[in-house]
């Protein structure tokens, strides 16, 4: 009986450590992809939009930039009628800036993206 504690311990020890491991090489994965993503971005200064400024995250903890993948943020909405710009928990741009903000996460937002979140403005 022992035996079977021991091993039901070390399997639930293993299987936290392999899952840590995992989420640790996605996070470098992820990091590696955006800076890569950045970079390209930096050489495409014909680009007059004002999207480059919603895309940058420099002044942004990592910790907020998390909070963006697990609500699920995308920066275009591929719902009709559920974008940033018509939900409830959306921060109208300041001005002089472009890009939004969202109540449940720090950093620029893209009025045309959405969220897993997403709750209709009732104004």
């Amino acid at each position: 009986m022992k035996n079977d504690d021991y091993s039901r311990r070390t399997f639930i020890r293993k299987f936290f450590q392999l899952g840590s491991a995992c989420l640790g090489f996605g996070m470098v994965a992820g990091g590696c992809q955006s800076e890569d993503s950045d970079r390209k971005d930096e050489g495409d200064s014909g680009n007059s939009s004002g999207r480059e400024d919603c895309e940058d995250l420099s002044g942004i903890n990592q910790e907020e930039i998390q909070k963006r993948e697990v609500y699920g943020y995308v920066k275009e909405s591929s719902y009709p009628n559920m974008s940033c710009s018509n939900c409830s928990l959306y921060l109208e741009p300041e001005s002089g800036n472009k890009c939004g903000g969202c109540v449940l996460f720090d950093g620029p937002v893209f009025a045309e993206g959405y969220c897993d979140y997403w709750e209709p403005n009732e104004s």
